[in-house]
């Protein structure tokens, strides 16, 4: 009897002590911070690693942003000049130059512009192929050109609708090559006017939105930005470049500007035998710093070896730390940075900086605009003088 009292007198203990140790454990487990369940969204490391920084408050030498939207942002001229001239910018392309009604919207622009800001802004306009149904289209087009020229426009832009949603009386899409407008893009060669034109989307936008796609994120936030062609009725993205190859070969007398890389910064390779083969054929940088960056050896050769080809834009409209952002992938060797604009999600790694030659970055920032859009050297150059 006596040992079973014992017995139970121990069980008692060592239950109370495990007890008080369950206790312990489960309230340490509960008050200590464990990672919780998160999106992707809001995963955004910090990198540990003591790298070099090298801010670039100012470009080595005068800019001229030929891929700008400035109306989207809302902000007047004199609010735009202020940006552009802390940021060594001294003159920005406006892409937008609606026609409106008999041309009242491009002359009122122009004005606008050239009132208080001459050779600051460069007017470019549009073709507005959604009256392509109209039989007097192509005359009408003629026309317009002619008459926006002789006002002071400087270019034309096309936007990527063409060759992917726009169509004829028929119900059949517009081709790039469509042999019914050659006579446009021939009256824009005579005219001397370049056409900065926007062709397909970065190639993962035609790939299957799942976990094997870079742009998986930027893709499923959706937006008439951000859409994906994998599924709906769009030609493929092979389909689209071998109609801009054509578009090219029929009309080596127009010079055309490939719009974000040509949508080829992803496959350089190609791009320098589409430039090789077409001497018409130029391209901006705008808003593709992102797949540049993360293959700089391969970039800076490219900008090296077709420097008279490029042009220097950001897209959107006028930011001061956008353009610095620019200025430190061209001008540094940074390494592991941000990609200007990261907040738009275009994929989730970062890139490095070109540190390109002066003679480069001449040619990228203005040189080569100057020539293809027939400006005042020395007005760039020389602002005052």
């Amino acid at each position: 009897m006596n040992l079973l009292k014992r017995f139970l007198i121990y069980l008692g203990i060592l239950l109370v002590i495990g007890g008080l140790a369950a206790y312990h454990v489960l309230t340490d487990f509960a008050s200590t911070p464990y990672p919780p369940d998160m999106t992707l969204e809001v995963f955004h490391p910090e990198t540990p690693g003591n790298i070099p920084e090298h801010r670039v408050w100012q470009p080595k030498y005068p800019v001229i942003d030929i891929h700008s939207h400035p109306q989207e942002s809302g902000k007047t001229p004199d609010e735009l000049i202020k940006i552009m001239d802390a940021s060594g910018v001294r003159a920005i392309v406006d892409l937008d130059g609606h026609w409106g009604w008999t041309g009242h919207r491009i002359q009122r622009k122009l004005e606008e512009y050239n009132l208080k800001y001459p050779g600051r802004f460069i007017l470019f306009t549009k073709i507005d192929f959604g009256r392509y149904k109209n039989p007097d289209f192509v005359e009408e087009t003629l026309q317009r050109l002619e008459e926006s020229v002789r006002w002071g426009v400087k270019g034309v832009k096309i936007w990527k609708n063409l060759g992917m949603m726009y169509r004829d009386a028929n119900g059949k899409l517009i081709p790039l090559d469509d042999p019914r407008l050659d006579p446009i893009w021939e009256k824009i060669g005579e005219l001397g006017i370049p056409v900065l034109i926007h062709t397909a989307d970065p190639v993962a936008f035609w790939q299957p939105v799942d976990r094997f796609n870079e742009r998986y994120e930027e893709l499923t936030e959706g937006g008439s930005w951000f859409d994906s062609y994998a599924n709906g009725d769009y030609p493929s993205f092979e389909t689209l470049m071998k109609q801009r190859e054509n578009l090219l070969r029929k009309h080596p007398n127009t010079i055309f500007i490939g719009a974000h890389m040509a949508e080829l910064g992803h496959d350089l390779k190609r791009l320098g035998r589409m430039l090789d083969e077409f001497p018409n054929f130029y391209v901006d940088i705008s808003d593709r710093a992102y797949e540049l960056g993360r293959q700089p050896y391969t970039a800076r050769e490219f900008f090296i070896q077709y420097q008279d080809r490029i042009l220097f834009g950001i897209d959107l409209y006028p930011e001061t730390h956008v353009y610095q952002d620019y200025y430190r992938f061209f001008q540094t060797e940074d390494e592991y940075f941000d990609y200007p604009r990261y907040y738009y999600k275009h994929g989730r790694w970062k890139i490095y900086g070109l540190n390109l030659p002066d003679s480069v970055l001449q040619k990228v920032y203005y040189l080569n605009a100057v020539k293809i859009l027939q400006l005042d050297r020395k007005l760039i150059e020389n602002p005052s003088s």
